[in-house]
């Protein structure tokens, strides 16, 4: 035998591949919400069971607390926002009147390079390839009315429900309508028909809770191991 020669060993285990933990705890706390949940996820339990650090857990835990979908209850872990329709119901209406304040206050503010940018990201014709709805729009307003009290409600109580109705226009007959009264909202805009935007802008925000309602209608029939991709 010659020594020179390496020793034949068994191949170890193959490597696990890498996971995307951020995912995989949105999904799991975004189908705790949609299911009414109000869970409490323990640091230490959920980084033992994931095989995670501490650390590591905290962060992805603090960028869901952005998203809304979680909240740090201390001493007892972080509690996961439960989803009930009267609440949505309630926020869809204050915000309807903040944005249309915002839009009343940002007049004079607008910058119709702005909004010409803002209405090529919207995409309804099937020509143009897959419909595509923009996220600037809503922001751009609230910005440009320069009321740090709007610009406070929205941060504060709108990015959990920004990610549900995300989730809720994620088909393409969603979407397109979507993207359609986007369009429609920046064409008025562009013209200065402040009450034609107006109206547009209340319809759209009002359009969101039946679709939503149809999101959760379609979860509601589905085991949840059929449940698709949520996570943001």
């Amino acid at each position: 035998m010659n020594p020179s020669l390496p020793r034949q060993t068994r191949p170890g285990p193959a490597p696990r591949p890498p996971q995307d933990w951020n995912r995989i705890l949105a999904r799991d706390v975004l189908r705790r919400s949609l299911r009414g949940g109000s869970d409490f996820l323990r640091e230490e339990a959920t980084a033992a069971s994931l095989g995670i650090g501490r650390t590591v857990l905290r962060q992805i835990f603090s960028r869901l607390a952005g998203a809304g979908l979680i909240e740090h209850v201390p001493r007892r872990g972080w509690r996961v926002r439960p989803f009930q329709e009267r609440d949505m119901l309630a926020y869809l209406e204050v915000r309807e009147l903040m944005e249309l304040k915002a839009l009343d206050l940002a007049r004079r503010h607008l910058v119709p390079a702005d909004l010409q940018r803002i209405l090529a990201l919207n995409r309804t014709r099937p020509g143009r390839g897959a419909p595509a709805v923009d996220s600037e729009l809503h922001p751009y307003l609230v910005h440009k009315s320069g009321n740090r009290f709007i610009q406070e409600f929205i941060g504060s109580h709108g990015a959990y429900y920004t990610t549900l109705f995300y989730y809720a226009t994620r088909g393409a007959r969603a979407v397109g309508l979507m993207a359609r009264h986007h369009v429609d909202i920046l064409r008025r805009l562009l013209r200065r028909d402040w009450d034609g935007a107006a109206a547009l802008l209340s319809r759209h925000i009002r359009a969101q809770a039946p679709l939503l309602r149809r999101m959760m209608d379609r979860l509601a029939r589905l085991p949840l191991e059929d449940w698709p991709d949520l996570a943001p």
